[in-house]
């Protein structure tokens, strides 16, 4: 007979009021949903119109963000 393997992942959501995720893919930490190291996990940043402007990840002991601004009609206009 083979030998089954199996393990689980937890991974924690967090949205704002506007049901809108901010943490996505997270580990509890604290008690709090927070950023993993995990390449599928990310915290996302709206600006004042809702659209998401800020996106970080954490790799290793690095903190990356990645920011997006939009024009005036909500269209992408620059991000890095």
């Amino acid at each position: 007979m083979g030998r089954t393997v199996s393990s689980s992942t937890t991974s924690w959501y967090v949205h704002d009021g506007a049901n809108r995720v901010t943490v996505s893919d997270g580990d509890l930490v604290g008690g709090a949903a927070s950023i993993a190291g995990r390449s599928t996990s990310y915290g996302l940043g709206n600006d004042s119109a809702g659209n998401d402007s800020v996106r970080t990840t954490v790799s290793g002991t690095a903190i990356l963000v990645k920011r997006s601004v939009y024009d005036e009609r909500g269209q992408l206009s620059w991000a890095d």
